[in-house]
Formats: structure tokens, C-alpha cells, sequence
């Protein structure tokens, strides 16, 4: 699948800079091409995504994270008297967040199973890419 995105503005990484009516192409998942809107080749057969009034990026990478505490901080009783099931639901509906918020990777220092990681990799949910310790990382 081929998707082309247009967007007010596209900031560079590598040189900062910000470049006005741009386009990006995707393919098969992967950026493939981006510059200036009037001077790209966009495929026939693209996908076409209007983000009018928007920057597009690249995207984030958080290099500490807890899906299981999300927001919610580190509560030791909780995480003793929770179900395990209930911290993966808590993972699941963080990792969805986490990837809505920008964070197309991720290093979880501790506290998601590694079947989140699993999961997302197989298309159950959408998330983050994850760098999974599995036990606490300090």
C-alpha cells in the first residue's frame, strides 16, 4: 500500500529546518521519499491524506517508559494486590496512547510482559515499537 501524506509544513531531523507544503510517501509502511509538495512524484495508485494545517515529523522515541503505570505512578501496594491481567489491559490501553501521542518507539525499563511486545508485533493492537527488559532496569 502506497499512502501519501500533505501537510502544511515538514520538519527535517537531520538539518532542523522546516520546509513549507510537503509531501511524504510511504510505502509498504516505510517513509520512501518527502520534499516540497509541487515537486514530488506522487504514485497513481497512492493513498491521498490531506493533513492541511499540520507538521508532519518523524516519529518519537521515548527511551524510558512503564505501560503498566502510565501516568499513574509507582504504586507498589497496587501492583501487589492487581491482577496480572488487569496490568496488561493497563499496558494495551498505554501502549495505544503512547503511539496516538507521536512514540513510534519505545523502551519499557520495566513492567510490561513481553507478550505486549509480541502482540503489537502481530497486529492484535496497535502501539509503539517496544524495547521490552522485562525485569527492572536501573
Amino acid at each position: 500500500m502506497i499512502r501519501a501524506v500533505f501537510g502544511d509544513a515538514l520538519l527535517d531531523p537531520a538539518t532542523g529546518e522546516v520546509m513549507r507544503e510537503a509531501v511524504v510517501i510511504i510505502e509498504n509502511g516505510r517513509v520512501t521519499k518527502s520534499g516540497k509538495r509541487n515537486g514530488a512524484t506522487v504514485p497513481r495508485d497512492a493513498e491521498r491524506i490531506d493533513a492541511a494545517g499540520l507538521t508532519l515529523l518523524p516519529g518519537l522515541i521515548d527511551c524510558h517508559v512503564h505501560l503498566t503505570n502510565l501516568g499513574e505512578g509507582l504504586d507498589f501496594a497496587r501492583e501487589l494486590t492487581t491482577p496480572p491481567t488487569l496490568e496488561l489491559m493497563r499496558a494495551v490501553r498505554a501502549a495505544k496512547r503512547t503511539l496516538e501521542a507521536g512514540f513510534t518507539a519505545v523502551r519499557d525499563a520495566a513492567g510490561s510482559p513481553a507478550g505486549v511486545r509480541m502482540a503489537i508485533d502481530a497486529g492484535y493492537f496497535p502501539g509503539p515499537r517496544m524495547f521490552v527488559t522485562v525485569s527492572a532496569l536501573s
